[in-house]
């Protein structure tokens, strides 16, 4: 991967972490539920090979929820394939 490729990640992760939105408004239950539903449909949406659309799904997952492994898992697999 290259150190390019490395500073957009980065900065997307910095975006991600510091974005603050609506979901901030949800009750932490709620986030955690809708943060492992958006996660999903950004798999499946990986797995179709849809790149594209997966990868803003499973950044708001992440806004939702930081601690969401899999999501970040995912994440980084469709940029790296995108």
């Amino acid at each position: 991967m290259s150190i390019r490729r490395h500073q957009k990640a980065g900065l997307v992760l910095a975006a991600v972490l510091l974005t603050t939105s609506s979901w901030a408004a949800l009750p932490p239950g709620d986030r955690l539920d809708e943060a492992e539903r958006l996660g999903n449909r950004g798999a499946l949406l990986a797995q179709e090979g849809r790149y594209t659309e997966a990868i803003p799904v499973l950044r708001q997952a992440l806004e939702l929820n930081p601690r969401f492994v899999p999501g970040w898992y995912n994440l980084g697999v469709g940029q790296r394939t995108d």
